[in-house]
């Protein structure tokens, strides 16, 4: 037995050292599978953030147009009331003056 001993040492370190090597390469695949199983799931994070702000985009856009498309029959709208507008004041200034021409007649025949 005595014989074996000198061998027995180097023969179970070399055992550990396989072992902790197998062991380590496990540890090494589990790590590996955990970082693509992160970067998946990453991926797929960011796609579906990607994803929303194309529809906040979209959103966004059709606001934008909507609210431009407001503010052009809001300008098409003002513009028709200053017309209507400035066609009353004319209508006004003429009853103001058939009633002054009225007014300045019936003066004159009050008068005679």
């Amino acid at each position: 037995m005595e014989q074996f001993i000198p061998w027995l040492t180097p023969a179970l370190i070399v055992v550990l050292f396989g072992w902790l090597r197998s062991d380590i390469r496990s540890l090494r695949q589990d790590v590996n599978k955990r970082v693509d199983d992160l970067k998946t799931e990453v991926n797929r994070q960011f796609d579906d953030t990607n994803k929303r702000f194309d529809d906040t985009d979209k959103r966004f856009d059709d606001t934008n147009k909507r609210l431009d498309n407001l503010s052009v029959e809001m300008n098409r709208r003002f513009d028709q009331v200053k017309h209507e507008l400035a066609e009353q004041r004319e209508r006004m200034a003429k009853l103001e003056g058939s009633l002054d021409g009225f007014l300045a007649g019936r003066r004159d025949r009050n008068a005679a």
